[in-house]
């Protein structure tokens, strides 16, 4: 990860190009389908070649749009 930190062409963090697995993988995660999640991760590394991708793109982002629902009392 430290390496990965230091790398200077990393995808920009508003890539449109990943909304679909983004919305797939929150739907996935809310649902508790843990199975769909890595499938899900999977595709996303074997498409890309980097983990970097996965964690700036969907994990993240989700990780963020899962505590602004947790703060609206949307999920507990």
């Amino acid at each position: 990860m430290i390496r990965l930190s230091k790398l200077e062409d990393l995808p920009p963090l508003h890539d449109e190009t990943h909304l679909e697995k983004r919305d797939q993988f929150l739907a996935a995660l809310l649902d508790g389908d843990h199975k769909r999640c890595l499938d899900i991760a999977e595709e996303l590394i074997a498409d890309s070649g980097r983990v970097d991708t996965l964690y700036l793109h969907i994990i993240q982002p989700v990780m963020y749009d899962i505590g602004r629902m947790w703060e609206r009392g949307e999920v507990s």
